[in-house]
């Protein structure tokens, strides 16, 4: 455990620092973030002060304190969240923020109520078109090359499923030719949709490393895909003490009715830097 969390950290140690002509993303699954009220189109009775995790104001907030610092400390200009309730969770995330981030939510038509979020730096991307299907979000826009001063087209899919990656992919071609595109998500990676695309945790997944404890092994749950013109220099899973449970060796879950240390989500950040100076 000690020597995967030094691996870990030496790869993230430089992840708060991008210097120019690259930009950083990444993904955060942050595992069912519900507020405490009941829900009228889906079963969250658990998530409520009378539930089965005892759901109460203090709790909620002390999650979104928790998770909040993750995202800052993440301190990327891209960041995707996936697992929010709905649209004032996410506010209630941004206004926890020291950073300075604008958010994109749409509500999706998934059987548990969760959503994907994007939380983005106004300077470094802005959002042009955006479409969703029952378990997916689709943004394209253009990222801020602070380097060359130009704009370039960048599409993000994020998605649990291969089928709808694979429609909103010719969509988006339809509609904007060859945009490069980012795919991000839980989806298996030996989908016959992603086989263009370059699997940026590759690397990582054969050192062990993985961003979720399944038994006493790590596994990689998400998973971020690049278009084979986009430069990937590095990439890795996200990971620090704190978020660490110290006897058992995986990351600290909230859901549990009388925990005395609160988590923020129990699956950890994944993210990727690519140079902006594309398509030139």
């Amino acid at each position: 455990m000690k020597r995967l969390l030094a691996i870990l950290f030496l790869l993230t140690a430089t992840c708060s620092a991008p210097q120019a002509q690259q930009i950083g993303l990444a993904y955060f699954d942050v595992n069912r973030l519900h507020d405490t009220l009941p829900s009228l189109f889906y079963n969250d009775s658990a998530f409520t002060p009378e539930g089965r995790f005892a759901w109460t104001s203090r709790r909620y907030h002390s999650r979104i304190r928790h998770t909040a610092a993750v995202i800052d400390s993440l301190s990327l200009p891209l960041i995707v969240l996936w697992g929010v309730e709905n649209e004032e969770v996410v506010r209630d995330l941004v206004r926890t923020l020291n950073g300075d981030y604008s958010y994109l939510h749409r509500t999706l038509d998934t059987y548990d109520g969760m959503d994907f979020a994007l939380l983005y730096h106004a300077d470094r991307f802005s959002p042009h078109h955006v479409t969703t299907q029952r378990r997916s979000l689709t943004v394209d826009g253009f990222l801020l090359d602070f380097g060359g001063g130009r704009h370039r087209p960048l599409a993000l899919i994020l998605s649990h499923d291969p089928g709808e990656a694979r429609a909103e992919l010719i969509r988006l071609h339809r509609r904007n030719g060859d945009i490069p595109v980012i795919l991000m998500g839980g989806m298996d990676p030996s989908a016959a949709i992603l086989r263009p695309y370059h699997n940026a945790l590759h690397a990582a997944e054969l050192r062990g490393e993985g961003n979720r404890m399944w038994g006493k092994r790590w596994s990689m749950r998400d998973h971020i895909w690049t278009d084979p013109r986009l430069k990937v220099l590095r990439s890795g899973v996200y990971i620090r003490p704190y978020m660490i449970d110290s006897k058992t060796g995986k990351p600290i879950s909230p859901t549990l009715k009388g925990r005395k240390k609160e988590g923020f989500g129990g699956i950890l950040p994944i993210f990727v830097y690519i140079r902006t100076n594309y398509l030139q």
